[in-house]
């Protein structure tokens, strides 16, 4: 008796504080007001913090501005600017300047002084991410996401034909005309130089027993050039779209040249929209009302085809399953018998998409035990489905970790396995 007197007695204190606090008063009050349950509100709370209107759009916007506005750069340390000042050194009105400077502060980007003067003592490297992050945000996914519904309907990257033009294959092939798309390179820069850090921590010891690997779409040669300069003794072809290489201004090869690396990191332009998937139909039994079709590609020119290892960073989510199967067979080509392969990017912990391979029960144990071991870091990487689906090419999608391994089998590689890396960003290695 005294055990549940006391449970009740606890409950009806806290019922009486959930009544008196400001989450009482919207289980009380809002929901209802709304036409829905105290608790239904409460429970939804959350979800609206994700898609709060007057906030999660402006907010990148704003620090956008207020790095191509100088903000940042002026208000660098104390004594700081006042808002007068600001508006001076970044040509805004006072009113503009104020504006954008509390918004900011509360953020946590400046602080504001008891005299009303606004500083911030991050490091450039921290200000650099920051900004990059935004400009990302503003430029490149905010146009393409907002197209999503005509994707949804047509199957077709309508963000990237209404936002940068329908003569785009792909946004790789838009990101070397469309000056604004300079913001993407620059944010895959960011996040592909993290990934490769957390590879050398993974996987050094192979990478210090090898001396020739493929970085295959490997983008501007950021990660090339980080494993260069961290394995003396590596050889690194760089393989990418012609254009991306050979760009005057932030091609792969004018940066691999600035780093002082061109006698150890070579190119390889080629546009894989060169070799169109072949779909073959074969009859599969005697009943000529019976067939199957499979894919494949032509066999890529590879410079060479010994190389001890390959690695495919942030690039997968951007194929069809009917292209990405065969690439991977394209790629054994490259690879010398026993070589490795890397694919790092976020992937799923479940394959409930059409791009899963198989439905056997050995598939499914192995799948159960994935999603033990990776799936409470995984849940979030369906944020980013929107962005892929609109903006890169036709056909791109989320892969599960374990429908790229099943690919990976598929195709003829063997003692595969996932490896987490950070957050939610997985290296599967075969």
């Amino acid at each position: 008796f005294a055990v549940w007197s006391s449970i009740l007695l606890w409950i009806a204190f806290e019922c009486q504080r959930l009544r008196t606090s400001p989450l009482g008063e919207a289980y009380l009050t809002t929901g209802p007001s709304l036409g829905m349950e105290g608790f239904e509100f409460l429970q939804l709370l959350p979800l609206l913090g994700r898609i709060a209107p007057l906030a999660n759009v402006g907010v990148p916007a704003a620090v956008e501005a207020a790095a191509t506005l100088g903000v940042f750069s002026a208000t660098r340390g104390l004594p700081g600017l006042a808002v007068r000042e600001v508006a001076a050194a970044a040509n805004t009105t006072f009113d503009g300047a104020r504006c954008l400077l509390e918004l900011l502060a509360s953020l946590g980007l400046l602080t504001r002084t008891s005299e009303g003067r606004f500083f911030h003592d991050w490091s450039q490297e921290a200000m650099n991410l920051m900004e990059l992050n935004s400009r990302f945000l503003v430029n490149v996914e905010m146009p393409l996401v907002v197209h999503l519904k005509e994707t949804l309907q047509t199957g077709e990257p309508a963000g990237l034909h209404r936002a940068f033009g329908s003569q785009y294959e792909s946004l790789y092939h838009a990101r070397t005309e469309v000056p604004s798309l300079a913001a993407w390179t620059a944010f895959m820069n960011s996040a592909n130089r993290m990934i490769v850090g957390a590879m050398i921590h993974k996987f050094g010891a192979i990478f210090s027993n090898i001396t020739l690997l493929l970085d295959f779409c490997g983008n501007e040669g950021r990660n090339a050039i980080h494993l260069a300069r961290s394995f003396p003794n590596l050889h690194i072809t760089i393989h990418d779209l012609p254009d991306v290489i050979a760009n005057s201004e932030r091609g792969t090869a004018v940066q691999v040249k600035r780093a002082g690396l061109d006698q150890q990191i070579n190119m390889f332009p080629y546009d894989l929209s060169l070799a169109p998937v072949l779909v073959v139909a074969s009859s599969s039994s005697s009943s000529s009302s019976s067939s199957s079709s499979s894919s494949s590609l032509p066999s890529i020119p590879w410079p060479r085809t010994d190389y001890q290892a390959v690695q495919l960073v942030h690039c997968v989510s951007e194929w069809p399953v009917e292209e990405f199967k065969p690439r991977l067979k394209q790629l054994i080509e490259a690879l010398r018998p026993g070589g490795y392969i890397f694919i790092a990017g976020e992937f799923s912990s479940s394959s409930t998409s059409t791009a899963a391979t198989t439905t056997s029960l050995a598939s499914s144990d192995r799948e159960r035990k994935l999603a033990v071991q990776h799936a409470p870091r995984l849940g979030k990487i369906w944020m980013s489905w929107p962005y892929f689906a609109a903006g890169t090419q036709k056909g791109s999608t989320i892969y599960s970790i374990v429908t790229i391994m099943e690919f990976l089998e598929g195709a003829g590689y063997v003692e595969v396995d996932a490896v987490p890396l950070f957050d939610s960003l997985t290296t599967i290695v075969g």
